[in-house]
């Protein structure tokens, strides 16, 4: 799962500098950045929601602690698989 931590809205940012002895304007690209949440977080977030609103899930997906793991373990198998399909 290289790819887990990454952003779920990654962007590339670049800006236009101008040099004070030319006065000509230069594009400096910048790395990629991102915000907001992870995908594994995204994926769990969710998994967790389609997890409450299910009538399939019991009693012990209604605590806290079992459902937030379940997520987890939902977006990690979601993870695996893509980054098998990357790896093709």
């Amino acid at each position: 799962m290289s790819n887990a931590n990454e952003t779920v809205y990654p962007y590339h940012a670049s800006e236009r500098v101008e040099d004070p002895l030319t006065g000509n304007m230069t594009l400096i690209e910048r790395d990629e950045i991102g915000f907001g949440l992870t995908k594994r977080e995204h994926f769990a977030g969710l998994a967790m929601a389609a997890m409450i609103s299910s009538k399939f899930y019991g009693e012990f997906l209604r605590a806290e602690e079992g459902i937030a793991k379940e997520a987890l373990k939902h977006a990690d198998e979601l993870l695996a698989e893509l980054q098998k399909e990357t790896s093709k």
